[in-house]
């Protein structure tokens, strides 16, 4: 059904507030078509009492920078989230900043995994900064990535700056 309808929609919110969207939001490809550069979306995770989604698998889905901000921009108001897994998708520096500023304000999220994506540098650099302030964040996972020897090394002293 969504499928179906994001040629004609220029805009899609998706509302994770539904009762048992558990089981469809964290199926494997749910969000390709979803996250993409070309299908401009807005994602919005209510923060309704009843909200009971703490975890958002969204592995394999092509999600690319675009996606990614959009979900930075969800976990900055979001307060039930508490796993966001983002293994092997397309995300880049770009989205790795745009995550990592969402990290700063974000204060439900304990996992984060950003497993096989293209995150380099410029991206890594961003996410220390985050961790320096971040007091919730238990589990990063930045495997598979393009991240030098220096900035894995700055993420470990960030790490050593955090409190969790």
């Amino acid at each position: 059904l969504i499928e179906k309808h994001l040629g004609t929609k220029q805009y899609l919110t998706v509302w994770l507030d539904i009762p048992k969207c558990d089981a469809m939001f964290n199926q494997p490809k749910f969000a390709q078509k979803l996250l993409t550069d070309h299908s401009n979306i807005i994602i919005k995770i209510d923060n309704k009492p009843y909200t009971k989604q703490t975890a958002l698998d969204l592995r394999g889905d092509e999600i690319s920078d675009d996606g990614a901000k959009a979900i930075a921009t969800a976990l900055m108001t979001n307060q039930t989230l508490t796993t966001l897994n983002l293994r092997s998708n397309e995300i880049s520096d770009d989205g790795a900043k745009a995550i990592a500023t969402a990290l700063m304000t974000n204060q439900t999220l304990t996992t984060l995994n950003l497993w096989n994506n293209k995150i380099s540098d410029d991206g890594a650099k961003a996410i220390a900064t985050a961790l320096m302030t971040n007091q919730t964040l238990i589990t990063l996972n930045l495997r598979f990535n393009e991240i030098s020897d220096d900035e894995a090394k700055a993420i470990a002293t960030a790490l050593m700056t955090n409190q969790t």
